[in-house]
């Protein structure tokens, strides 16, 4: 598609038939499925004949009209089924989640999470279903994952290089949309980089040139472009969209933002296929459970910490309290000047003692677990709630207790998880741990022991009885954790791979 070879006027005609279209396919697809309306909506299109095929930033919809007349030749429920695919991305938000992922594996990852929602609906608007076998064949390598999204896909194939190796040749059966613009758009930090990136990619811009484009809005520039019938056969004049301007000027409270408009808008459309779940029946079943998964709130790790701290007595000034003997003295001995002597202690929640449980069963890998405690210590040390001597106990275990390391300080701590290795590998069960604790505490090991967190992605036997003298917090780093059922007197947490293995 070599834009220097083509006219203006054919240009021109090429918009206006692009444009059509897209109107057609986006009344097809809010026909027969009315739940995606409103959030169709919130796509605002634009040609560009500076883009390869057909893109988004989360915001605009990019395309080269001639891929599009390309792809409406070759099928309309193609053509329908490439706009459903995109709105998916922005429902799921795969353009903002891309932070810290292997691009070409995330890419893939998130076109196999859509492709195989769509061909699970038996909708004719959408019905293209080319080399399904082939497929099929490769969902079927994911048969073992219980939800197939982008995120559990992604680390999937991350930690089985064979398996991706097989499968990224065959990477264009499942690619409808180019996504090169999610990891740029991802990369900037605000808005003065991308202004010298986009500088260096273009260096015959003049100042003032720059300076317009970074002045203008994807909304003012979507604006430029009348799209009308051609009645009096005039071709309209064809201008070129700044694809820069498109690509690259979000700064990151503008993706932020964004990516939370799309969280709302998918929350809405959770609704709506519920209200509308009696006329579409089990078509938009796999739809569905990925949305529920992807609105599924989040856990403040952070602030679920801060509920094993206790209050204690730290010795240091504290200029917020003042003695009142002093102040009494000074109003009696002075009338009106009171004595002002800051305390030199002060009373805060701290974390002293406490207990991290570690699964080293098969179903937790060795890195998974040292990113969790690194990711765990991280928080603690980053707030005021970890003291400075403290009676931490990381327990390795599976059946049975494998390995008891005693922490007391942040030194300690730093040194264990620069040499921390995982001791286990077989079944697994909750009771010996918490028969241990118990062993402690009698042996006056613990003093306070406010909580015990117990991190697993497996099933296990629970204890009968609850653990009276401190909480219990059951941490699942799979999603199959929803399905297990926890004691009543035990909290369930759930931290996603993502939000583990990302942190740095």
């Amino acid at each position: 598609m070599n834009q220097e070879k083509t006219s203006p006027q054919v240009q021109s005609l090429q918009q206006n038939i692009s444009n059509k279209i897209f109107q057609s396919s986006r009344n097809e697809l809010s026909v027969s499925m009315r739940f995606l309306d409103y959030a169709m909506s919130k796509l605002h299109f634009m040609p560009d004949f500076g883009v390869e095929s057909i893109q988004t930033n989360g915001k605009m919809v990019s395309f080269h009209p001639e891929f599009l007349i390309n792809q409406y030749k070759t099928s309309r429920a193609l053509c329908n089924r490439t706009q459903l695919h995109i709105l998916l991305h922005c429902i799921f938000r795969h353009p903002f989640n891309c932070v810290h992922k292997r691009p070409e594996v995330w890419n893939l990852a998130s076109d196999i999470a859509i492709e195989y929602i769509l061909d699970s609906m038996e909708t004719k608007s959408i019905d293209y279903n080319k080399a399904l076998p082939k497929k099929q064949s490769i969902y079927n390598m994911f048969a073992d994952l219980k939800y197939k999204n982008a995120q559990s896909i992604y680390y999937h194939l991350i930690e089985n290089p064979t398996l991706l190796a097989d499968i990224i040749n065959d990477a264009d059966l499942f690619k409808l949309d180019e996504h090169k613009i999610w990891h740029r758009i991802n990369k900037s930090q605000g808005d003065e980089e991308k202004k010298t990136d986009v500088a260096n990619e273009d260096d015959n811009l003049s100042d003032e040139e720059d300076e317009t484009q970074q002045l203008l809005e994807p909304e003012d520039k979507e604006m430029q472009y009348e799209f009308k019938d051609d009645e009096d056969g005039e071709d309209l004049p064809q201008q070129e969209p700044d694809k820069e301007m498109i690509e690259d000027f979000l700064s990151q409270a503008e993706r932020e933002e964004l990516e939370k408009e799309w969280e709302e808008i998918s929350e809405k459309m959770e609704l709506e296929i519920e209200s509308f779940s009696q006329e579409i029946g089990e078509d938009t079943r796999e739809l569905m459970q990925n949305i529920e998964l992807a609105n599924r709130k989040k856990y403040d790790y952070r602030q679920f910490l801060r509920k094993f701290a206790s209050l204690q007595e730290e010795n240091i000034l504290n200029p917020e309290e003042f003695d009142y003997i002093y102040y009494t003295f000074g109003l009696s001995m002075y009338k009106k000047m009171p004595l002002i002597e800051p305390l030199e202690y002060r009373e805060s929640e701290k974390i002293r003692e406490f207990v991290v449980a570690i699964d080293t069963s098969g179903s937790c890998s060795n890195g998974l677990i040292q990113k969790f405690l690194e990711y765990t210590y991280s928080i603690l040390s980053s707030t005021d709630v970890f003291s400075s001597k403290v009676n931490i106990h990381i327990i390795q275990c599976d059946a049975d207790i494998k390995k008891d390391d005693k922490v007391t300080n942040a030194e300690e701590m730093e040194q264990l998880l620069e040499e921390f290795s995982a001791f286990g590998n077989g079944g697994t069960d909750f009771r010996p741990v918490f028969r241990y604790v118990d062993e402690l505490i009698a042996n006056q090991e613990f003093h306070n022991l406010r909580g015990l967190i117990y991190f697993t992605d497996g099933y296990g036997v629970f204890p009968e009885m609850p653990a009276s003298k401190y909480d219990t917090a059951f941490v699942f780093v799979s999603e199959e954790g929803k399905n297990i059922a926890t004691p009543p007197w035990a909290i369930k947490i759930i931290l996603s791979q993502e939000e583990i293995l990302s942190f740095k």
